[in-house]
């Protein structure tokens, strides 16, 4: 019984409850989340479509999609 009052064991506790408040949080506002989405949402989906079946066909010799993942429309910087 003196397990229990172990602050290890507390600690570990605390961690898990706030892991399950998060993920139950998720589960009932997700409806609401995706609603509220709207237009964004569709383009999104229609966005990842796309993207997917251009690094689909349009790879580098070792099955990757860095030029795509590097490239100025995405944002990011190319790589030095």
């Amino acid at each position: 019984m003196g397990g229990m009052y172990n602050p290890k064991v507390l600690l570990l506790s605390l961690n898990y409850l706030g892991i399950v408040t998060a993920s139950l949080g998720m589960l009932f506002f997700m409806p609401q989340i995706i609603k509220s989405l709207g237009d964004l949402m569709i383009c999104g989906m229609i966005s990842m479509v796309v993207w997917g079946f251009i690094s689909d066909h349009s790879t580098s010799g070792d099955g990757t999609c860095w030029g795509h993942a590097w490239s100025p429309r995405s944002g990011s910087s190319s790589p030095a």
